[in-house]
């Protein structure tokens, strides 16, 4: 049963991305209903997650696939579920925060699908007993990001900053890509589990490569309030202003600027070129 289990949170997340989106193509797009749906298949993914917890604190095989010769390709061990349990709760809040937060979004049927399948990603990467299986997890979990990152796309910070991670994450990629398989060259097996302890050139060489890919994922921005995300594109409620102003841009990130405290949007001049909103 331990192959099973191990497959089961995967498999409802990724049928559940599939079933959110013909749900909004087919049944509603409403955003409260596509909301819910997602929320159930996090439930349900949290549970799956929570029945291999005594497997793993009993030291117990829970591996897929199982009674086979060749090496797994998935292993569930505490901190594996751990790290789980982690991400699927933080998932299950986005979904019902997203509630809110995409009402002015029309856009319903394609977002849900992506949380979901960088869910599917992201629990992929500590389940991996093989590292071309972790590379394709992390390429999984990668592609949903760029896009959801870029997901206000009428706005500029967004288009840019989901540019940045693009070039950023298909560096990455590459360089972990390089060293998978140099490490397989040097072993002659991907499995975490029959990497060996003798050091060697080549070994050494990819375990190096794969270190510099994987934190090169990291947003490509300045560690500033200027940073664009999809959330600092998202627009804000203001008080009532007068007249004077009212026609005035108050949702674009440079009107909280402190260097126009009057709400102004002009981006020009030596506060702007200081500012940190300027990306």
């Amino acid at each position: 049963m331990g192959d099973v289990l191990v497959l089961t949170p995967l498999l409802i997340l990724g049928g559940g991305a599939v079933l959110v989106y013909l749900a909004g193509r087919l049944v509603s797009t409403h955003n409260g209903f596509l909301a819910s749906v997602t929320a159930a298949v996090y439930a349900l993914a949290l549970g799956a997650v929570a029945r291999l917890a005594p497997l793993a604190r009993a030291g117990e095989q829970a591996l897929w696939p199982a009674g086979v010769d060749a090496p797994a390709m998935l292993r569930a061990e505490p901190g594996a579920v751990l790290v789980g349990l982690t991400g699927l709760a933080l998932g299950l809040a986005v979904a019902v925060y997203s509630g809110r937060y995409l009402s002015d979004d029309q856009r319903h049927p394609a977002y849900y699908p992506l949380l979901l399948m960088l869910s599917f990603g992201a629990l992929g990467l500590p389940l991996a007993d093989d590292l071309f299986v972790l590379y394709l997890f992390a390429v999984i979990s990668g592609a949903a990001s760029y896009v959801l990152v870029a997901f206000r796309r009428h706005t500029e910070t967004a288009i840019e900053a989901g540019f940045k991670y693009v070039v950023m994450g298909s560096a990455a990629a590459v360089l972990a890509l390089m060293g998978v398989g140099f490490l397989y060259r040097a072993e002659g097996t991907l499995s975490l589990a029959r990497l060996g302890a003798t050091p060697s050139g080549w070994k050494g060489l990819g375990i190096g490569l794969v270190c510099a890919g994987w934190p090169s994922r990291a947003p490509w921005c300045r560690r500033t309030r200027g940073c664009p995300t999809p959330t600092a594109a998202r627009p804000r409620a203001s008080a009532p202003s007068s007249p004077a102003s009212s026609s005035r841009p108050t949702s674009m990130p440079w009107s909280r600027s402190p260097c126009w405290p009057d709400g102004g949007w002009k981006r020009s001049g030596p506060c702007w070129r200081s500012s940190p909103w300027r990306t």
